[in-house]
């Protein structure tokens, strides 16, 4: 594009998205966001806190299943040490939305100080990054549910006929 294109008011507008890049979000927006940092921080810092009491307990259930008598270890079908393997497990995926919510407060910290368009698609990818991770362990969650209702009721149903 030549220089008598690009200053021609009745050409063709540019779409180039590189120009939206540095334009400035409305003083709503970026007051409606900052009301909410506080708490995203808030519920960032309780599921890291929340993390690292899972890890404790699950360091404690390991390392005591040695000590523990057995009579208590064989009323867990999985030991304490396969217990605290799970608790484990749960705080690794505990600490990714916990993860996301910490970005998702700075940047929004970040948007309150800049007011640029990219500082507020940085804030809301790592919202939708959140958002997703959740709907993921919902359905995963549901199907587990579902798959634990339709063996109680085939395993009550087969332990009626055997009581008949």
């Amino acid at each position: 594009m030549t220089n008598t294109e690009a200053n021609n008011p009745y050409g063709v507008p540019n779409s180039n998205p590189q120009n939206f890049q540095s334009a400035e979000v409305s003083t709503a927006v970026v007051e409606v966001l900052r009301r909410t940092k506080g708490w995203v921080f808030f519920l960032a810092i309780l599921g890291y806190i929340g993390c690292g009491f899972m890890v404790l307990a699950a360091l404690v259930m390991i390392a005591g299943m040695g000590f523990m008598n057995s009579q208590v270890e064989s009323a867990l079908p999985i030991g304490f040490g396969g217990l605290g393997l799970i608790y484990l497990v749960m705080a690794a995926f505990y600490i990714y939305p916990c993860i996301k919510l910490h970005k998702y407060a700075k940047a929004i910290k970040s948007l309150v100080q800049t007011q640029s368009s990219s500082d507020l698609e940085d804030a809301l990818e790592h919202q939708r990054g959140f958002w997703k991770f959740m709907g993921v362990i919902a359905l995963v969650i549901t199907c587990i549910y579902a798959a634990i209702f339709v063996i109680a009721i085939i395993g009550g149903i087969g332990a009626a006929t055997l009581a008949s």
